[in-house]
């Protein structure tokens, strides 16, 4: 017996809805942890601000030309964030 693994036109639209409406809800939660963070890092120190850069893993490249700046946001801070405020 041959199983068919193809999605239905309306399985494929329905799962199509339902991932946007999860990047929706994840985007929401990575802009509220980028605010948190934010307002946290404005009334740092120094020292803290540089733990929170590593903690980031921020790095940042220059040229001439071009500034490029990189980093992460491990998912336990994002749950973190989410349940603190």
């Amino acid at each position: 017996m041959v199983r068919e693994d193809k999605l239905s036109n309306r399985e494929f639209k329905s799962l199509v809805a339902k991932t946007l409406a999860e990047l929706q809800k994840a985007e929401i939660k990575l802009n509220d942890f980028c605010e948190t963070i934010r307002q946290q890092i404005d009334c740092s120190s120094f020292d803290i601000k540089r733990l929170a850069l590593d903690a980031l893993d921020v790095k940042a490249y220059a040229t001439r030309d071009n500034v490029d700046i990189q980093g992460t946001i491990p998912a336990n801070l994002v749950t973190i964030a989410q349940t603190s405020g």
